[in-house]
């Protein structure tokens, strides 16, 4: 973060070099590292930006490489199936109510519900992440199949985890993953409590809630110990800290839902002239910050789009 920090600094002075006037606002837009890149910002250099926005932040990352290496533990060398996911009418890797997926009953097609023995490993992998009886990781929410979904209950441990601390997990499916302890040269880690100061600040955090969303419960977690710590209930959060949900958005954008909030250039065509729809802030993500701080309209809602084929270039398919 001392590298960020330091080039916020410098790239002021650019600034004021090439304009011959000095700026006046500054904002970051970031996901999953440059997420929790934002939330650090926050923390430890609160006067870099006067606005800032954070998508899908890896806040607890060591905790995430022990949750994400712990599926294989649970699983084993077997695949996650796909039953259920036409029980709502559509297949289309959605499935509506996870409620609808129930227990086989006798002579029922295994396609359509669950096994017995499915159902515990199920349970184990919706379950909180414990460590030594303490929270680590909140719960893996069931609702989209999505790539991480793919890697995390692949019958192989967590890619990541593995390059973290590859380790040998043969016949270790009775332990637990625990890299909490280890101190990261890149304090990567972001879930410190956050300084008074951040009321100077606005950020807003828009994590998806796809299945993948090992970031979209931490970021709830994150926002629960904002209001803890400084003792604000979520209606007084509002005045300096939005919190907005994109169901069905991938891991910073793609996915199923209509991901497209102006989070970044490859999503909006790469058209950002101005006076270029994708900058209006009603569904750019961004420039609802800028107009928030800079003219005091508070961002209640931003509008989603949904392209034809996951194509922004292409057709508009709903919002």
């Amino acid at each position: 973060m001392q590298n960020v920090h330091t080039n916020v600094i410098v790239g002021k002075e650019v600034t004021h070099a090439f304009f011959s006037v000095p700026h006046t606002k500054s904002f970051w837009l970031g996901c999953s590292t440059g997420g929790c890149q934002g939330l650090k910002s926050v923390q430890d250099f609160p006067e870099d930006f006067d606005g800032i926005v954070t998508g899908a932040p890896v806040a607890d990352w060591n905790h995430l490489m022990d949750w994400s290496g712990n599926f294989f533990l649970i699983t084993g060398p077997s695949s996650a199936p796909t039953m259920c996911d036409g029980i709502d009418g559509v297949t289309d890797e959605i499935i509506e109510d996870p409620n609808l997926c129930l227990i086989c009953r006798p002579g029922q097609d295994n396609t359509t519900c669950i096994t017995t023995t499915q159902a515990e490993t199920i349970k184990k992998v919706f379950s909180p992440f414990f460590i030594d009886g303490k929270l680590a990781f909140p719960c893996y929410q069931p609702r989209f199949v999505s790539i991480t979904s793919a890697l995390l209950i692949s019958g192989a441990v967590f890619p990541f985890t593995a390059r973290e601390l590859p380790p040998d997990l043969s016949g270790r499916t009775g332990s637990i993953l625990s890299f909490s302890t280890i101190p990261t040269s890149t304090s990567i880690h972001s879930m410190n409590p956050p300084l008074p100061s951040l009321n100077n600040l606005i950020p807003s955090t828009y994590p998806h809630s796809k299945e993948t969303s090992e970031l979209s419960k931490t970021v709830m977690h994150y926002y629960n110990i904002v209001s803890d710590t400084m003792n604000l209930h979520p209606s007084q959060l509002d005045d300096f800290y939005h919190f907005f949900h994109v169901s069905g958005m991938g891991h910073c954008s793609g996915g199923n839902g209509a991901w497209e909030i102006g989070q970044m250039l490859p999503g909006m065509a790469n058209t950002v002239t101005l006076g270029s729809p994708s900058l209006d802030p009603e569904k750019n993500v961004l420039m609802a910050m800028v107009q928030w701080v800079e003219e005091g309209i508070t961002p209640d809602t931003v509008l989603g789009t949904k392209f034809v084929n996951n194509n922004p270039a292409g057709d508009i398919a709903g919002s």
